[in-house]
């Protein structure tokens, strides 16, 4: 939706986006529209709400990035909160059926956050360092999302390294999958 605008910009591409295509003029009263979030992204789902059946959630994403020497602490996580409360608090935003997640990512997290990790515990998500409603703050490690991808997509690298695996051995044995092989191929069966 947008990388490194003001929530006004924001609001209007988001809109834009859910109106598919249609523009929609909206300003922001709030001293706090000039605040630029890192990237924004947002997903129209069909996610079932928990709470009822009927309808779908819409999920959308903030993360705000931090250089990779910046120790995740309260500033950085009052700056995420902010948009947060921001985002609450404007009507463009705030459907009940929208779910909002904050993406704090930088180097380490210190003692403050880690307090956080454990006073939100109990409701089983890990990296969840703040819930309200529809709304969740996450604090990761670089070195935290890489492993999680590596995590999510291990079944995806170990077939691609299994098919480079196997096209190293044939290439070993003489056998080439590239152009020349290949028209040799379409010769033989003519």
């Amino acid at each position: 939706m947008s990388a490194d605008q003001n929530f006004e910009i924001l609001l209007q591409n988001y809109l834009y986006f859910l109106e598919k295509g249609e523009k929609i003029p909206k300003k922001l009263e709030s001293k706090n529209k000039l605040k630029r979030p890192d990237i924004f992204i947002c997903r129209q789902s069909s996610e079932p709400d928990p709470t009822d059946n009927e309808y779908t959630i819409e999920e959308n994403v903030i993360v705000e990035l931090k250089r990779p020497s910046v120790v995740i602490g309260k500033k950085q996580y009052n700056q995420v909160e902010d948009y947060l409360r921001f985002i609450i608090e404007e009507p463009g935003f705030n459907s009940q059926l929208r779910k909002w997640k904050f993406i704090l990512l930088g180097k380490e997290v210190d003692s403050f956050i880690r307090d956080k990790y454990e006073s939100h515990k109990a409701k089983g998500k890990r990296f969840l360092v703040e819930a309200v409603r529809n709304y969740e703050i996450y604090a990761l490690t670089w070195d935290d999302l890489f492993k999680i991808f590596d995590s999510r997509h291990k079944h995806l690298i170990d077939k691609l390294e299994f098919k480079n695996s196997i096209m190293e051995e044939l290439d070993l044995k003489g056998v080439h999958f590239d152009r020349e092989a290949s028209d040799e191929l379409t010769k033989q069966a003519s």
